[in-house]
């Protein structure tokens, strides 16, 4: 619980006299430590029968092989060495020991409880300011932060399903912090996603539930409106005219940096330019000129075409793929549930919210993670392990109803 506080919601960084103490690695080691002696063996193995994490055992394989093809080899082997490792063994370590529901149902009281401590300094605006916006810490930016608040609002919302009295109301309460600290950041990524994300709980939720629904999203829109600010405001008004926006006009505007991000991965289509080289390749073969105020070293915004360029086009069929099977796995649950597989029951429905949580963190992380560059980041990985954990630990996992689907003949019928 501790390090899902420190690892994922960055919630030591908002505390001026604790964010420059490496609480991760304070709490690191008993981690390693417990992940050896208390997780059975069987949960890793568990892990390797897993469509997802084969994926990513892919996907930092071609990293490792990119490093010393990429245009900076020093770059890519710092962020493999100091930074990436930390996330993949968090990951691992993660899915693991969430196999087991009661240690996943704490590590999420703990996960949102420290996303809502992030939205509630931004909406009491203690935490950073630059630039007029509100940053949650120094890793954080506002598009990050807002990204971080979008993905566990399903996660309060499963909390407050599973709970009861004071209990259910603090979660929806919590989720609709979140959605205020959005308004808070002024991440026109983070308010797509919100779009989406609302759009997909009003989709999946039962016909005869879906006034709840409706009448959750008035709310959060009530909220969402008393949180924002003027600047806010005025830069989520610019979605109404995107081709006058910067990201559309200017030489280091995101749609700019997408078509450059995509010449080169046509130009290094098989290990592209490095992974964490991105920037490199803006600084060093993107062509532009010094028009007087140098070049910007730009970073991808968008996480696909990032692995794209970085990895090549195996590194951008690989991350699809690990986040199609995440989803994969996760309806396949849902569909069990929906079933009545195992009969009635508090099982069905508890694995049946679980996966409907991450189908919706994924929704709203494919909507944000287009306008960011959170291919490798801890957030991603989170999405990843807690998909493979609601697969490889269902108990309805060993049930008919949750192989592939096939097309069958419709059975005879005895004259």
């Amino acid at each position: 619980m501790a390090y899902c506080v420190i690892a994922v919601c960055k919630v030591h960084e908002l505390l001026p006299d604790v964010g420059n103490v490496s609480a991760a690695k304070i709490v690191g080691a008993p981690l390693i430590l417990a992940a050896l002696f208390a997780v059975p063996a069987g949960s890793f193995k568990a892990l390797l029968r897993s469509a997802p994490m084969k994926w990513l055992a892919a996907v930092v394989v071609l990293a490792v092989l990119s490093v010393p093809f990429g245009l900076w080899a020093g770059g890519s082997f710092q962020f493999l060495s100091q930074v990436f490792w930390k996330s993949l063994l968090f990951c691992v370590i993660a899915s693991a020991a969430w196999l087991d529901r009661r240690t996943l149902h704490l590590s999420l009281v703990a996960l949102v409880s420290g996303t809502t401590v992030v939205a509630l300094m931004l909406l009491l605006r203690v935490s950073q300011v630059a630039g007029a916006r509100f940053y949650g810490g120094a890793t954080h930016d506002p598009n990050e932060t807002a990204l971080l608040l979008l993905v566990f609002i399903p996660f309060a919302m499963y909390l407050a399903s599973s709970a009861k009295g004071v209990a259910k109301g603090v979660w929806y309460v919590s989720a609709l912090l979140m959605v205020g600290g959005i308004a808070r950041t002024g991440s026109r990524g983070g308010f797509l996603g919100l779009l989406a994300l609302v759009g997909w709980l009003v989709y999946r939720a039962a016909p005869r539930r879906r006034w709840r629904y409706v009448a959750g999203t008035l709310v959060a829109v009530a909220g969402f409106g008393l949180a924002i600010d003027a600047a806010s405001l005025q830069r989520l008004a610019t979605l109404t005219d995107p081709t006058a926006d910067y990201n559309y006009t200017y030489r280091e505007g995101r749609l700019e940096v997408w078509k450059r991000g995509l010449g080169y991965l046509a130009a290094h289509p098989l290990l592209g330019v490095g992974v964490e080289n991105f920037e490199v390749a803006e600084g060093v073969i993107s062509g532009k000129r010094n028009e007087g105020f140098g070049v910007k070293w730009s970073a991808a915004h968008n996480s696909f075409i990032e692995v794209g360029a970085e990895l090549g086009l195996p590194g951008l069929v690989a991350f699809v793929g690990m986040l199609w099977a995440a989803a994969v796995g996760c309806r396949r649950v849902r569909a069990a549930a929906s079933r009545g597989t195992m009969g009635a029951g508090l099982v069905p429905v508890r694995e049946g919210n679980l996966a409907d949580a991450g189908l919706g963190a994924l929704v709203a992380w494919l909507v944000a993670g287009s306008f960011l560059s959170m291919a490798y980041d801890v957030t991603t990985l989170f999405i990843v392990a807690f998909c493979v954990a609601v697969w490889s630990g269902s108990p309805l996992a060993n049930y008919q109803a949750l192989r592939p689907l096939e097309r069958r003949a419709p059975p005879t019928r005895a004259c």
